[in-house]
């Protein structure tokens, strides 16, 4: 695969236009979603149409492409990172020489002056210098613990993890209170909980479909980190959450009834 190459073909096809700041998603691409694409880390939504509207789909729905989660809701998450930061590298480098100054790619893609031929040419240009890069990792999502809220973030990323390694047999309570006792912060939580399923052999298709756990945990938090915003910590880690509920009563042990319970009351 010619990757800038299959971005150009991807582009051609469907269209390009920045996004505007009063929108969050198009039918057409903008060169963030499209790299994003690629990778398999969007999404496909049909929403309705509005009126006037210049959209090459046809119907009074449109297929919008959604790129907003974040890298951690996808297993081998720095694997990702690391092609999405080799690929702007690329395009900053020829951008850079195309306007005679250092530039960041994505200031100049949502440009709203910014054309389709303006990054079609960038991207032949790209395609003839860089004919032999690797094609991009696959991502794969995250599963989605039930009713989980702040989807694509990592706060629901960690929580959807726990929710496979509870589906692999491990306790919900035992685990909140290894966690308690960690002094991490939320990334290097979430590779630790990585680590783990890596190490145990996990089924990453296998999770807890049933409890609200996840869904609380992640409620939680939120609320004593909004409620800590205004202090000396304005964004405590999930770990630090948990140690302060387990300095009162520890975890282990609790059903997930009870856990539900105790997150519900914070």
């Amino acid at each position: 695969m010619n990757v800038f190459g299959k971005l150009f073909e991807m582009i051609s096809d469907v269209g390009y236009e920045p996004i505007s700041q009063s929108q969050n998603s198009k039918a057409t691409y903008t060169l963030h979603t499209a790299i994003r694409d690629l990778c398999g880390m969007t999404q496909h939504e049909a929403k309705q149409q509005k009126s006037g509207s210049k959209s090459k789909q046809k119907g009074s729905q449109e297929v919008h492409i959604l790129a907003d989660d974040a890298d951690v809701s996808f297993w081998y998450f720095l694997t990702l990172r690391d092609y999405l930061k080799k690929i702007a590298e690329l395009i900053d480098a020829e951008l850079s020489i195309l306007i005679g100054r250092p530039i960041h790619f994505a200031a100049w893609d949502h440009d709203p002056k910014r054309t389709e031929q303006e990054v079609l040419s960038l991207l032949d240009s790209l395609s003839k210098k860089h004919p032999d890069l690797a094609p991009p990792p696959k991502a794969v999502s995250r599963p989605q613990a039930k009713d989980m809220v702040a989807k694509g973030k990592i706060e629901s990323a960690i929580a959807n993890t726990l929710a496979v390694m509870v589906g692999n047999g491990m306790q919900y309570g035992d685990l909140l209170e290894k966690i308690a006792g960690k002094v991490v912060n939320n990334e290097e939580l979430l590779l630790d909980l990585d680590n783990q399923i890596e190490k145990n052999g996990c089924d990453r298709l296998v999770y807890d479909k049933h409890t609200l756990v996840p869904r609380s945990l992640v409620e939680a938090y939120l609320k004593f980190r909004d409620s800590a915003a205004t202090g000396a910590e304005r964004s405590p880690s999930l770990a630090k959450f948990l140690k302060t509920m387990s300095t009162t009563n520890n975890f282990s042990g609790n059903s997930d009834e009870m856990l539900v319970k105790r997150l519900k009351a914070v």
